[in-house]
């Protein structure tokens, strides 16, 4: 494709033995069609900078590509994890969703929250933590990847937050955590995984002081937030929350893959 400049599709197929699929045993039993498409200036790179920098900005975008000729278009659209979609092909074209990385805001800035950074980094994430509290100090103990500000949620900007697609709410203070969940309900999210650091009983006293109920909650609030997967170190309740977060954004049951296998067809024979 390189050399010739232009377009050119190839067909792998893992159960043709005379395929280089096959013969470079390649298990997955099924076929591939690849489209390889010429990027230059000329096509402008295939909007491809473009759509970069609006997933930089936290944007999705629906992206087409022709599969007859080198070009693309895009266009800004809003962020929808649930969409786990490869894409439609209509009219020669094909159109997907493509979203930014998932962003999670930590609130609080306890030493329990470290494992959390990581774990969301290590998926790729991008984080941001906030705390009025936060000091210099405080700070090093922190990935330096992540965007750490010296604030409560009520001063960040409605351009930030609507950014945002996770909230973890652990200010290890019963009026902090009020306040951010008071707050929180005049903020516009779209639709936005929300958990509480502490048990059922800390959530109630937390709504209690905030003044809401649970039908007040314009977003749904996980407390205790976190799936059952046993542990008391913070690494494991890191894991635990993000496993639900990450289940709550890409709308999953978040049961296990074995519950929806298929049975394996069982071959009856005759016996002699």
């Amino acid at each position: 494709m390189i050399a010739l400049g232009k377009s050119i599709s190839v067909h792998y197929d893992a159960q043709d033995e005379e395929n280089i699929a096959w013969r470079l045993g390649i298990g997955c039993g099924g076929a591939a069609h690849i489209l390889l498409h010429p990027c230059h200036r000329q096509n402008n790179y295939l909007q491809l900078e473009q759509v970069y920098s609006q997933l930089k900005g936290q944007q999705a975008v629906r992206f087409t590509l022709d599969l007859h000729h080198a070009r693309a278009e895009f266009t800004p659209c809003l962020r929808d994890f649930t969409l786990r979609q490869s894409g439609q092909i209509n009219n020669a074209a094909l159109t997907c969703l493509i979203n930014p990385l998932p962003h999670l805001l930590i609130l609080g800035s306890g030493v329990d929250m470290l494992p959390l950074c990581h774990l969301a980094l290590n998926l790729g994430w991008r984080v941001s933590l906030a705390d009025a509290r936060l000091s210099a100090a405080k700070r090093g103990y922190f990935p330096p990847t992540i965007n750490a500000l010296a604030q409560s949620l009520d001063q960040l900007s409605d351009e930030f937050i609507a950014q945002v697609d996770a909230v973890v709410i652990a200010h290890h203070s019963l009026h902090q955590d009020a306040r951010a969940l008071a707050a929180l309900q005049q903020r516009y999210l779209p639709n936005p995984y929300v958990g509480l650091l502490g048990p059922a009983a800390r959530k109630a006293r937390v709504l209690e002081q905030a003044s809401l109920t649970e039908a007040q909650l314009r977003y749904p609030v996980a407390g205790p937030m976190g799936l059952a997967l046993g542990g008391e170190l913070p690494e494991s309740i890191a894991l635990a929350v993000l496993a639900e977060c990450h289940g709550r954004l890409f709308a999953s049951s978040a049961l296990p893959l074995s519950h929806f296998a298929a049975p394996t067809p069982v071959t009856k024979g005759v016996l002699s």
